[in-house]
């Protein structure tokens, strides 16, 4: 992604819920040219990360997370399983900190990276580590989450703002999930791994453009992790 896509990108990010024309993203980025503005706002339009609509002669956009957080509301609410999507959430998150921890070498926590405000959930002491864990279903079971695609695609973007070495979201529950993400949208991953972790403590490189988990496929680690 160049620069001036990821300028009018986070300009769109930052006016959510609300929409932006094509004139005012010009003003509040400094991208200079109407049609420089045009033709980016419609890449990132075909690329699903905005949602675009015309009024007129005009085009106006919006965050693609704000479009469709407010529909998915209730079909989200109904793939409630049981235990809860918040525990099963939570103890996924902790067995993914431990399982990439002990192949990586290191501890991971929680928390933020210098220079991103946002609190991933796998991430080492020196900051050369970070990751987020993922434990998403498909709506239904297999038809596409709009929301949490959007979601993934938001926290693939903050991740690749770090400086971190080694990148990536490891998923849980639904393999369909992060499988058809990819699909749809991989080649915007850039150098953010995407990994599933089953429910026996095997981990999967799905996509590893920066090497740090090339050809990964791991036996099963005992979970939790032995000292």
């Amino acid at each position: 992604m160049s620069k001036n896509e990821e300028l009018i990108l986070n300009a769109i990010e930052q006016s959510r819920p609300d929409w932006s024309s094509n004139s005012q993203l010009e003003t509040r980025t400094g991208v200079k040219g109407h049609s420089q503005v045009f033709k980016i706002t419609e890449r990132l339009k075909s690329s699903g990360l905005v949602e675009g609509e015309q009024r007129g002669r005009e085009w106006f956009f919006r965050s693609r997370h704000a479009a469709t957080s407010q529909r998915s509301r209730v079909s989200d609410t109904r793939q409630t399983r049981e235990p809860g999507p918040s525990t099963a959430s939570r103890d996924f998150e902790s067995r993914a900190r431990e399982v990439l921890g002990c192949r990586l070498g290191t501890s991971l926590a929680a928390q933020s990276l210098p220079g991103v405000p946002k609190k991933f959930d796998l991430v080492s002491a020196d900051f050369t580590v970070a990751g987020d864990a993922k434990y998403f279903d498909m709506v239904r079971g297999t038809e596409t989450p709009p929301a949490k695609f959007s979601i993934i695609a938001e926290h693939v973007w903050l991740l690749e703002k770090t400086n971190a070495r080694c990148r990536f979201s490891v998923f849980g529950n639904n393999r369909l999930v992060p499988t058809q993400w990819l699909k749809k949208y991989g080649r915007l991953a850039g150098r953010v791994a995407f990994l599933f972790l089953d429910k026996n403590g095997t981990l999967e490189a799905l996509s590893d453009a920066g090497g740090d988990f090339s050809g990964y496929r791991t036996e099963p680690i005992p979970w939790p992790v032995p000292e």
